[in-house]
């Protein structure tokens, strides 16, 4: 975590001390223990050089009628640079790694402003203690991620290399891997982000070019066991579906019975 002092320039560049700006506002709210940016700021390469971000924000920027914070947050886990967040009294965040965004990264942005269009519109998260939060988030990635990526392609973003690049990463993650977890909770987890790949693939693809997924392949033979389960879940997944957030509220139900997370995710 980055620690202001006093007397410091304020991070988010007003020319100003700390003291004299951002602080007494976290002071008013003493919730975001990050240091804050202005959003024009944190954005503005991406409205002036990115098309699709600049058609993306006009279309949907207005939907999220709540305060929004731009922070930045360097302790955001190794792979991850952007994350939406909200906090336990409803504010929502947005948290970076990098402050102002860079180019390439303006999809990852507005996949991340995309999920606070879905709160706007009623869809709901599960919630975890810590322990349990990499289930909670693989849960709701495994939803909510297709129907934000099935939005982004409309205003013509590159989905499919965003894609294979996270499949890349996931493949070198587990290629150390020989066996799929034996506890509960483990395969659970491994369950719910295999079906998002899967769910994933569905948007990214193109539906009249249909080609192969050559890590599905691979995943589907390294680990049969969370493939065969995995199966059963799309099933699940597909006869509910997760289009509105009534089918998602459903399908998040049916969800924790069947794997038995009841005292574990909340809803």
């Amino acid at each position: 975590m980055v620690k202001v002092g006093r007397n410091d320039p304020c991070p988010c560049g007003s020319g100003k001390k700390y003291k004299a700006c951002c602080m007494q506002k976290k002071q008013q709210t003493d919730i975001i223990p990050w240091p804050t940016f202005p959003e024009d700021f944190v954005i503005s390469e991406l409205l002036k050089s990115s098309p699709e971000f600049s058609a993306f924000y006009s279309a949907e920027r207005r939907k999220i009628t709540k305060p929004l914070n731009w922070v930045r947050d360097l302790s955001l886990p190794v792979g991850i640079d952007y994350r939406s967040t909200r906090l336990s009294n409803g504010t929502q965040v947005i948290r970076l790694r990098r402050v102002p965004a860079i180019l390439e990264n303006a999809m990852k942005i507005a996949h991340e402003l995309q999920h606070l269009v879905l709160d706007y519109e009623g869809f709901v998260n599960t919630g975890a203690m810590v322990q349990y939060e990499t289930v909670s988030s693989s849960l709701n990635s495994m939803i909510h991620d297709p129907l934000v990526n099935s939005r982004l392609k409309v205003y013509g973003f590159d989905l499919r290399q965003d894609y294979e690049t996270e499949l890349e990463e996931t493949f070198r993650q587990l290629s150390n891997i020989p066996n799929s977890p034996t506890n509960p909770i483990g395969r659970v987890h491994w369950i719910f982000n295999y079906v998002g790949k899967i769910l994933e693939w569905e948007v990214v693809c193109d539906k009249t070019n249909k080609d192969k997924n050559e890590f599905l392949l691979w995943f589907d033979e390294r680990y049969p066991d969370i493939a065969k389960e995995a199966k059963d879940l799309i099933t699940l997944v597909q006869n509910i579906g997760y289009y509105n957030p009534r089918k998602q509220i459903k399908l998040f139900k049916r969800i924790i019975e069947k794997y038995n997370l009841e005292n574990i995710l909340s809803m």
